[in-house]
């Protein structure tokens, strides 16, 4: 047998197809080496389309290829759709949930801001000032924590209402949050919307001035308290009355505000005697602005005082329901002192008069106290001033100098961390050192002290309005309390009430508990009422 020598067909010259053929399809042209896909190249055209048809995957029968459905495209299309409308609603859904969960001052997640803030910011102070700096963008964001559910008001499908008439007007419910909170008039609306009928800014002074020296707040935390000395830290009233002519700018009461600042002021308040609360611009609300002397005005010139007072009321009272004359800070020196008969009657004089002057409308005037005088002398002191001056009420009280023992803390209190009834604790390390500052305390502890001086503020007042009438010095109609000071509960505020208040207040409640505090409150003096009712109905 001849044996012939095996020699690559391209270098013969290659006659054969299929040998073409098997060779390229064990090694296809996109991984043969150059010289070979050149020798490709040059075959004739029919090899080449041999050799293309080869390495082709096989194709279907003519049947299946003509009896393909031709919906299979379409069915595809719409299930692609559908999965997309449906991950659409659901991401739309979780965020509309989301974000009605975290705006409801129910929401649990409330009650932990304060102790991230605090574990966040150890320093009370800077605690506050962010907590009502992240409040501030939440708002203008239209984010921010808002009441829902009952929120007050008259008798109703939803049951029990709040309603109060405090003057001439009906709130909502007899729930106000104190000044201290928003020093600047910064958040009103925001506050506002947690549910109180009242919010009161300030204290503000005419000038600017930046209080006492830092740090100058600390927190009682066992027993839900605050000691501070912040000497009526203040932008000054100019900056205020900038605040509230933008506010009301901004909620669209003001228009043709062409002029320059002192125009677009006069037109931003000229407007006011179109709403009903030109302060507040809601219904069943009202806005309070805290009103003081500058720490550097002399106590002794009462000239001086008087001017710092009647200062303020010019420039803040066409944005103010109420007006409110804070002779009481413990933290500013010698501001006690005006609390007296003679040189308060003086004061609050001036006051009712400038108020009374005001275009727009008539601002209540009311008067902040002190909870340390409080012997029958000085009580009947300020409520004959009040009376004698046409004064609408007065604020019982202000923080205190005096320091609670451990056992006057209320049994009723809401705070998951005080004791229990008829127990005493023992004060932390820190509590005590916070104790020790000088300034002014609030807390749960102040609330015998607050409910004492109601009923005896109330009893005096309808004395020297009684006496007023007789002697024609003065008298009219009934004077107003607010109640403030260790109010955290709903049973809180309606002993208040039954004592002759017509408003409770709170604050350092908020600090603790978060902006929850008031819907929470309000929900218990409801309670507490369906309670009473339902037992009167049994009886």
């Amino acid at each position: 047998m001849t044996t012939r020598s095996f020699s690559s067909p391209l270098h013969r010259g290659v006659s054969n197809a299929t040998t073409r053929q098997s060779l390229w399809q064990r090694c296809p042209p996109h991984f043969l080496p150059d010289p070979v896909k050149s020798a490709r190249r040059s075959l004739p055209l029919s090899i080449r389309r041999i050799s293309t048809s080869s390495q082709t995957a096989p194709k279907v029968s003519s049947w299946s290829s003509s009896h393909t459905p031709r919906t299979t495209p379409v069915r595809s299309s719409l299930l692609s759709n559908l999965r997309i409308t449906l991950l659409t609603a659901s991401v739309a859904l979780t965020l509309t949930l989301g974000w009605y969960y975290v705006t409801d001052t129910r929401s649990g997640v409330h009650r932990l801001a304060p102790r991230v803030l605090k574990a966040v910011c150890p320093d009370a102070e800077t605690s506050h000032e962010v907590g009502n700096a992240v409040l501030k963008v939440l708002w203008s964001l239209g984010v921010y924590p808002r009441e829902r559910g009952r929120k007050g008001g008259g008798e109703g499908g939803e049951g029990l209402g709040l309603g109060v008439v405090v003057w001439d007007s009906l709130l909502d419910n007899p729930i106000a949050i104190s000044a201290g909170l928003d020093k600047t008039a910064s958040i009103p609306d925001a506050l506002f919307a947690l549910g109180a009928s009242i919010v009161e800014v300030g204290g503000v002074t005419p000038l600017p001035q930046p209080g006492n020296e830092k740090p100058r707040v600390w927190r009682v935390t066992g027993e839900e308290g605050m000691v501070n000395r912040y000497g009526l830290n203040s932008l000054g009233a100019d900056d205020m009355a900038r605040q509230l002519r933008r506010r009301k700018i901004d909620l669209g009461i003001t228009d043709n505000l062409t002029g320059g600042e002192e125009e677009s002021e006069r037109d931003a308040s000229s407007v006011s005697v179109e709403v009903k609360n030109p302060g507040s611009l809601q219904e069943g609300k009202l806005l309070a602005i805290n009103i003081a002397k500058n720490a550097k005005t002399d106590n002794d010139d009462t000239d001086a005082v008087i001017e710092d007072y009647v200062t303020c009321v010019n420039k803040l009272g066409p944005y103010a329901d109420i007006l409110v004359v804070n002779v009481s800070s413990p933290n500013t020196r010698g501001l006690r002192g005006l609390q007296t008969s003679k040189p308060l009657t003086r004061i609050l004089n001036a006051v009712t008069t400038a108020a009374s002057s005001i275009q727009s409308h008539k601002p209540k005037v009311i008067v902040k106290i002190s909870p340390d005088e409080d012997s029958p002398e000085q009580i009947r002191g300020v409520c004959e001033a009040v009376v004698a001056t046409s004064v609408d009420g007065v604020v019982v009280s202000n923080t205190t100098k005096s320091r609670p023992p451990p056992s006057a803390l209320p049994s009723s209190s809401s705070s998951t961390i005080l004791p229990q009834p008829g127990t005493e604790i023992l004060r932390s390390a820190t509590d005590a050192r916070a104790l020790a500052q000088e300034g002014g305390y609030s807390g749960p502890a102040m609330f015998p002290k607050t409910l004492e001086l109601v009923e005896k503020y109330r009893e005096a007042l309808d004395e020297a309005t009684v006496n007023g009438r007789r002697k024609k010095s003065g008298g009219g109609k009934r004077k107003v309390i607010f109640a403030s000071g260790g109010i955290d509960d709903g049973k809180k505020v309606l002993q208040v009430l039954e004592a002759g208040a017509s408003v409770a207040m709170m604050y350092t409640t908020l600090t603790y508990q978060g902006v929850g505090a008031v819907g929470r409150v309000k929900e218990e003096v409801r309670g507490e009422l369906e309670a009473w009712r339902e037992g009167r109905t049994e009886g």
